[in-house]
């Protein structure tokens, strides 16, 4: 069987990133993949963790003539870690499957656990020294470990701290600060509510069962088999007025638009031109900021609810550390998208938005005094790529 050269090159290139305390870092996020034996090795490197992963199945690479290999789990570590170069390189390498194989897909199972990623990103916002206070919360010796996140690892290995107990969760975030604190015990706080919308719904579930038998039982006392009574014409003719309305109801499709704040006055200006002439058919999504939950979950979800992302280039997008992973999540889910030119800046020949955007039309934006014109431009894209004329 002949795999595809290039995947030993992208764990190797990968796996320079993450030396130094990023391997800590690593070993944390893998604890639930990696086997305890190799998490626990004195010389352990980057590129023996990728390697495991690998062999275990958690990230694969195909022949060349398959459909489809998993480096998503790559894509969580490096979103989480916000790791740009190591999206970069990913991207690229996902890119040219896709150009070379149309039908190449790419498969996004084994993630990280949400738990796990509100442990590091808690770790990694505290602002307390951990290191002097967190052994003698646990009556440890602070010589034995090099850093939090050695001294976290080993609290894991000796069940000093689990997802699946409360109590130790709580012990634990105690000695964060309230910032850390909130961010780790988020996932528990979300399995509460999540509880508490269960029982929410069943409770309800069971009242609307109920009403109904009352209803079905009120319907046959009154039913003689004889005239309708005034209540109940009146009820079915209401009913019957109803559907019709229900039927006009048109669902809207969404519009996203990815920018950098940097030009946000323009982009509001298209916004507000955008709700106006396309207020019947689409709403459109875009200030990041008014999306609820982790940052990479909401705009991968307003990239899936959309039909289509407008994308606005300028120096300050390309530089920003969302612009990666947007356009990663912008190839998976397979969305059309608009190259808008915000400013007229010297581009890298070889940045991730380039080859996503090369060969493609753009309107130029950047030349205000043409507004209307482009406006009017971006409406008939718009148009034309939901009729699939392009």
């Amino acid at each position: 069987m002949s795999f595809d050269p290039e995947f030993p090159g992208l764990l190797a290139n990968i796996s320079k990133i993450y030396t130094g305390e990023k391997l800590f870092w690593l070993r944390l996020l893998l604890y639930d993949h990696c086997t305890g034996e190799l998490l626990s090795r004195r010389n352990v490197t980057g590129h023996d963790l990728f390697n495991q992963l690998t062999n275990m199945g958690y990230i694969s690479y195909t022949p060349k003539d398959a459909s489809c290999t998993d480096v998503e789990m790559l894509v969580d570590i490096a979103e989480v870690t916000k790791e740009t170069r190591a999206l970069q390189i990913i991207q690229k390498f996902k890119q040219k499957h896709k150009n070379n194989n149309k039908n190449y897909n790419f498969t996004r199972g084994n993630p990280i656990s949400e738990y796990r990623k509100n442990l590091f990103n808690a770790l990694r916002s505290n602002t307390t020294d951990l290191l002097s206070e967190m052994p003698g919360h646990y009556g440890l010796n602070t010589a034995d470990f090099k850093n939090k996140w050695d001294l976290v690892f080993k609290l894991e290995g000796s069940k000093a701290l689990e997802e699946s107990n409360i109590e130790k969760m709580e012990h634990f975030a105690m000695i964060l600060d309230e910032d850390a604190k909130q961010i780790f015990l988020q996932t528990q706080n979300e399995a509460r509510k999540r509880s508490t919308r269960t029982k929410g719904k069943a409770s309800a579930s069971k009242e609307t069962r109920k009403r109904q038998r009352s209803t079905t039982s009120e319907e046959t006392d009154n039913d003689d088999s004889g005239p309708s009574t005034s209540k109940q014409k009146r009820t079915r003719e209401s009913r019957s007025k109803e559907k019709p309305e229900k039927l006009k109801t048109k669902q809207k499709k969404q519009i996203m638009i990815s920018y950098s704040h940097n030009q946000k006055e323009t982009v509001v200006l298209i916004d507000n031109s955008l709700k106006k002439r396309l207020k019947d058919t689409h709403t459109i999504c875009i200030d990041k900021r008014t999306m609820s939950g982790r940052m990479s979950q909401s705009l991968d979800k307003a990239i899936c609810d959309s039909s289509i992302v407008l994308l606005c280039t300028s120096k300050g997008y390309e530089e920003s550390e969302y612009w990666a992973f947007e356009c990663d999540r912008i190839l998976d889910h397979g969305k059309k998208f608009i190259p808008l030119k915000m400013e007229s800046y010297e581009t890298k020949r070889d940045s991730l938005i380039q080859q996503l955007i090369a060969g493609r039309f753009y309107i130029d934006f950047s030349k205000t005094l043409k507004y209307e014109e482009n406006i009017n431009t971006l409406i008939r894209n718009i148009e034309e790529l939901e009729n699939n004329q392009v």
